[in-house]
């Protein structure tokens, strides 16, 4: 938070050892960006909303203050300690933190993939649920003059995806092929 404040940051992740996110957004203000990272684990997202809780802000309050969690990882990654849950997991993951949110709306609904994201796993990742994708490592490791061409086709896959998800939900829906958007990916492209 402090280094965050120091070199005016456009927003920060809280990870586990960090401040509670509605203390973190007091500091930070409402025009920046503030995630949170789930690490894949809808109990540990559980806990991070009852501390908003206990924090003194109720639920209502919090809907303007998370804007986004990040998941599990995608795939190994350097700068992620995680055990890789795959692109699909993002399925199931935004399925528990729609119901955790249901009730309270306890943020905006935007999950993020995260750990290990290259572009060929983060169409993958936003077909299964996430809403975009947090890339370090996969970028980091270019010569810098590649750094911004990768990530804007990082940018058009997970735009892409986005743009197609409707259609297949539709799809899943009328013919009740596959309970996953991805399942349904492959009969599309035919």
């Amino acid at each position: 938070l402090d280094v965050a404040l120091a070199v005016a940051a456009d927003g920060l992740t809280v990870g586990d050892g960090n401040m509670v996110p509605v203390l973190v957004r007091k500091f930070l203000g409402p025009e920046k960006i503030l995630g949170i990272s789930g690490y894949g684990d809808l109990a540990r997202v559980k806990r991070i909303f009852e501390s908003c809780n206990v924090a003194g802000a109720g639920m209502q309050e919090m809907s303007i203050g998370i804007d986004y969690i990040a998941g599990g990882g995608v795939a190994t990654s350097p700068t992620k300690t995680l055990i890789p849950q795959g692109p699909e997991s993002y399925h199931e993951f935004k399925k528990g933190v729609d119901a955790l949110n249901k009730d309270n709306k306890a943020f905006g609904g935007v999950i993020v993939a995260i750990g290990g994201v290259t572009k060929a796993n983060a169409g993958e990742a936003v077909y299964s649920g996430a809403d975009g994708v947090c890339c370090v490592s996969n970028l980091l490791e270019l010569p810098v003059e590649e750094i911004e061409s990768h990530a804007r086709g990082l940018l058009e896959i997970v735009e892409k995806a986005n743009e197609e998800k409707p259609k297949m939900k539709s799809f899943c829906d009328k013919t009740g092929h596959g309970e996953t958007l991805l399942a349904a990916l492959e009969t599309l492209k035919e």
